[in-house]
């Protein structure tokens, strides 16, 4: 089940997590809401676990707008289906590399979701089924 929250109001999804840290990043007026995935903050809660320290989310949910902006810019064209905007990815980074963040994430708390490991920070889903990438 997917939860919505107003953007910029804190409220706490889990111990550790509050929406407002899933907020979309961009302006728009038009950006009001934030979708968040019930079972992201939990997996993440079982990841920070793992890790043995906090979880820094630089990107959570994503209106379709910035997330169109998004995209275009990291690869030059539009995902058909993106995990951002429906609530259910984040991107991360915590006390470990985003290789042993991601090897975590995949045999713990994201098995059957997606987890991509980039240079910089690692990105869950909670797609329901397995996806591994490296980008």
């Amino acid at each position: 089940m997917v939860s919505t929250f107003a953007k910029g109001i804190p409220v706490r999804v889990s111990e550790n997590f509050l929406s407002t840290e899933f907020d979309c990043k961009c302006d728009r007026d038009g950006c009001k809401t934030t979708l968040i995935d019930d079972a992201l903050p939990i997996a993440l809660e079982s990841l920070r676990r793992l890790t043995g320290g906090p979880i820094s989310l630089d990107c959570g949910y994503r209106c379709p707008e910035h997330n169109a902006d998004v995209e275009m810019a990291a690869m030059g064209h539009v995902l058909e289906k993106g995990w951002h905007p429906l609530g259910h990815a984040a991107d991360i980074t915590t006390p470990k590399t985003p290789a042993e963040t991601a090897a975590l994430a995949s045999t713990g708390p994201f098995s059957n979701g997606g987890v991509g490991t980039y240079k910089t920070f690692t990105h869950v889903d909670t797609r329901g089924k397995t996806a591994r990438w490296q980008g």
